[in-house]
């Protein structure tokens, strides 16, 4: 059997600018409780939302179309979800609009400037799977 190997993964978040190096996401699916007089004392729950939230983790770059590693403060937060792509290897991808609901900045003083995205889904999640 085959395993997912990182070298084959990657991620795009849409108008935000670094060499991406992994991330994380979670499917969650959000319940309510069905249970009734005829449930025979057990629990029973239901499926109603489910999206994608998680994170992804980039070094900073620099280069002259795209100096800024996100969007002007003047237009964070986005109004606008933008596109993300999570590709676990090569034709194996979840895709989906988010909101990117923060972006985190590191800097040490003998390093690389990392960034962190963190996103949530709005609207479907697209999978493919070759």
């Amino acid at each position: 059997m085959a395993t997912i190997q990182g070298t084959g993964g990657n991620v795009t978040i849409a108008g935000y600018n670094g060499k991406m190096v992994s991330w994380t996401a979670n499917f969650n699916v959000e319940t309510a409780d069905t249970t009734g007089f005829t449930s025979s004392g057990f629990g029973e729950v239901e499926p109603v939302i489910c999206s994608v939230e998680g994170s992804a983790s980039a070094v900073a770059q620099y280069d002259a179309a795209t100096t800024a590693p996100a969007p002007t403060l003047s237009g964070l937060p986005s109004a606008s979800p933008v596109a993300v792509v999570l590709t676990m290897q090569s034709g194996n991808t979840w895709s989906f609009s988010a909101v990117v609901s923060r972006v985190s900045m590191t800097r040490p003083v003998d390093g690389k400037m990392d960034l962190t995205f963190d996103f949530q889904s709005d609207g479907a999640v697209t999978q493919s799977w070759a």
